[in-house]
């Protein structure tokens, strides 16, 4: 999956959920900078598409 497909998938998610990226942020560990670099793909690092997609399903599932 390129950076353009999952960074989409993870956008949409965020808002259709309403989760922000100071939510995802605090959720990774990571700044709100950091996230939003990532999902701008000014950063690539491997790990990225797990860990973001991991976060934001978590948080979905605590919404409930």
């Amino acid at each position: 999956m390129s950076v353009k497909e999952w960074t989409g998938e993870a956008v949409s998610k965020m808002h259709i959920y309403g989760i922000s990226q100071t939510e995802l942020a605090q959720k990774i560990g990571k700044s709100r900078e950091w996230v939003c670099r990532v999902l701008n793909g000014k950063e690539t690092p491997k790990e990225a598409p797990d860990i973001f997609m991991t976060a934001i399903n978590e948080i979905i599932s605590a919404k409930g």
